[in-house]
């Protein structure tokens, strides 16, 4: 098997509240909690449909799963399914819902919204098709247990029960009605909103702001939220926000602020900085795809252990983020349980990537640029996001 070679850094500088490893929050809230999103905009509330920026953190406050997290990030905590059962041959599960929940409309939850929504995950377009890969069944005993069977060598069922959103098929199907079309599921935006989670959407102007408001109704009457109002406001800019936070306009930023803005923000009486391990990585994804369009030297196992020990992580971190980044090993970051302290990150040493190639046969090219036995130069294109100028800048690193 090819191991497929990530560059990865732990970034701490990630401020959204409760989620992330550096909050910067104005101590100022109350009944209205305004949270400043700038960056990558807002596009959809279906979150089957490849969502950007804010939207997978909204899903988490107005739709339910079947299970959910615990603080160890372990998917055993009730959520829709009160109690579940996976059989010893490990080959099915059955899960028992509540008969308590309902949507925002005063429809019921049911079994056939869980099947619904698993199905729709499955769906070619859909963001969650990895995490259903395995299942070969979903079947709904009655309104209010549902059956899974799937491959024994499906390891995360629990992780699919636990971040698969759970819709209301009578108000989906009428703009899905086959889970498995694709154009279907990528034309559905999914507003107005109708779910059952502690939150619900009441009102959203594109690119302005999202208002959420505590669902008063919620079945778990302990995880009744005790803000009333979380309205998410969007900004052009890191910039523009964190001027919005020094003003005390937000009492949040995300999804993420610069070091120097982190440093700047420490003079501020009433913001508090924190500055722990991150929960998230940047890293380079290098395209190996055998029928996609990248540079096909990217697809030899070698090229890509050579472009590792060419990039020197250790300066990068400390050029780009100061002292919140450290280099990282994979792909889990330092802030999970299952992290492992003894991966280490691959070594800068040009000597060894270059003897790498030498016996690789990439030969170099008059102009400087090595070139594979076939004479397809090792020239590559490296895409980042415009908006993130600690990423601009760390891919120009790279590229010199």
């Amino acid at each position: 098997m090819h191991r497929k070679i990530f560059t990865t850094f732990i970034l701490c500088v990630f401020v959204l509240i409760s989620f992330k490893g550096v909050n910067v929050n104005a101590q100022n809230v109350g009944s209205t909690f305004i949270l400043g999103y700038a960056g990558t905009s807002f596009n959809t509330f279906n979150q089957f449909n490849n969502p950007l920026g804010p939207s997978p953190m909204i899903a988490l406050a107005i739709y339910d799963t079947l299970i959910h997290y615990d603080s160890n990030y372990d998917p055993v905590v009730p959520d829709l399914a009160y109690k579940w059962y996976v059989y010893p041959n490990n080959s099915a599960a059955v899960f028992y819902l509540v008969k308590n929940a309902t949507w925002s409309d005063g429809y019921p939850v049911t079994a056939q919204d869980v099947v619904y929504s698993f199905e729709v995950a499955n769906n070619s377009a859909s963001t969650y098709e990895p995490n259903v890969a395995g299942i070969t069944s979903v079947q709904a005993i009655g309104n209010y247990t549902v059956v899974f069977h799937y491959k024994p060598t499906l390891l995360f069922l629990a992780e699919a029960a636990a971040v698969i959103p759970i819709v209301p098929k009578h108000v989906w199907e009428k703009y899905v009605p086959n889970p498995s079309n694709a154009t279907q599921l990528t034309n559905y935006q999914d507003y107005p909103v109708v779910s059952s989670g502690p939150f619900e959407v009441t009102n959203y102007v594109q690119g302005q702001y999202i208002e959420l408001t505590a669902n008063t109704h919620y079945f778990y009457k302990s995880r009744i939220p005790h803000v009333q109002h979380i309205i998410i406001q969007f900004f052009k800019d890191a910039n523009s926000m964190v001027a919005a936070l020094e003003a005390g306009q937000i009492d949040a930023a995300a999804p993420y602020i610069t070091p120097v803005q982190a440093e700047a923000l420490k003079s501020y009486p009433d913001i508090t900085v924190f500055n722990g391990p991150g929960l998230q990585i940047w890293y380079i994804g290098i395209n190996v795809n055998p029928n996609g369009h990248g540079n096909p030297t990217l697809r030899d196992l070698r090229v890509r252990e050579a472009l590792a020990h060419a990039i020197n992580y250790t300066e990068l971190t400390q050029l780009i983020w100061g002292n919140f980044a450290t280099p990282a090993a994979g792909l889990i970051p330092k802030g999970w349980k299952y992290y492992d302290p003894n991966l280490k990150p691959y070594t800068f040493n040009l000597t060894l990537a270059n003897q790498i190639l030498n016996e690789a046969g990439y030969k170099m090219g008059a102009n400087g640029v090595r070139v594979s036995p076939n004479g397809t130069p090792l020239s590559y294109t490296l895409y980042v996001v415009s908006y993130a100028p600690e990423e601009i800048r760390a891919a120009q690193f790279i590229a010199n």
